[in-house]
């Protein structure tokens, strides 16, 4: 039996896919041929997750699923600005020891571990949120330098402790991709499907998948 989690927010959940797949969702069609009859996809993605949410909860899930894969997708969450600031709610020197944490954690088993970087967002396109109960402010919003410059972050993180980091920031700074988010953060049906064949082309790139004979 192969296990394969993954874990991060409200895109990895799949909010906002018009077909309630999700890019995991995808991924999951994609790998059965990969492991046929003995293989199982845990999608732990939870909306508003942070990467220090991740942490709090990466030990439990590990232990409860036993996974031979991990992916980690999370932080853009950390990059928030609370209006009317004007700053990331998390700084990266606070993001990176969570990701220190997080990272240990999942090198301390024997799976194969990918993190996948955080999206750009569409900066003319500003995302708000009323938030007023939980935070205490009346909205958020997020900025594209700020989620580059957490990515090199974070890249720094995956290559101190030997992980796959899937630099699909990137790939998407390439192409128009406005016309796949439905709000300017999350992603419509259409951006889902082009995350899930991206990391899928990244796993077979790297050799972490193989499809069995």
């Amino acid at each position: 039996m192969t296990n394969f989690l993954v874990i991060g927010d409200s895109i990895v959940y799949g909010i906002n896919d018009e077909t309630r797949m999700g890019w995991a969702g995808h991924l999951h069609e994609k790998l059965k041929p990969y492991f046929p009859g003995k293989f199982r996809f845990y999608n732990r993605g939870i909306g508003g997750d942070c990467s220090i949410d991740v942490q709090q909860r990466l030990g439990s899930e590990i232990s409860a699923l036993q996974p031979d894969y991990i992916i980690i997708a999370v932080g853009v969450n950390d990059t928030q600005i609370l209006l009317p600031g004007n700053q990331p709610s998390i700084s990266n020197l606070k993001a990176s020891r969570t990701w220190h944490k997080i990272l240990s954690v999942a090198s301390g088993t024997n799976a194969k571990i990918v993190v996948i970087s955080p999206l750009p967002v569409d900066d003319a396109s500003p995302v708000i949120e009323k938030e007023a109960e939980i935070t205490g402010v009346t909205a958020v919003d997020y900025k594209t330098k700020y989620i580059s410059e957490y990515n090199e972050m974070l890249k720094k993180v995956c290559s101190h402790y030997d992980v796959k980091y899937f630099d699909l920031f990137s790939l998407w700074q390439e192409i128009d991709y406005a016309g796949m988010l439905t709000d300017g953060l999350h992603p419509n049906a259409k951006g889902h499907q082009l995350i899930s064949e991206q990391i899928f082309a990244l796993l077979n790139e790297h050799k972490i998948i193989s499809k069995e004979i």
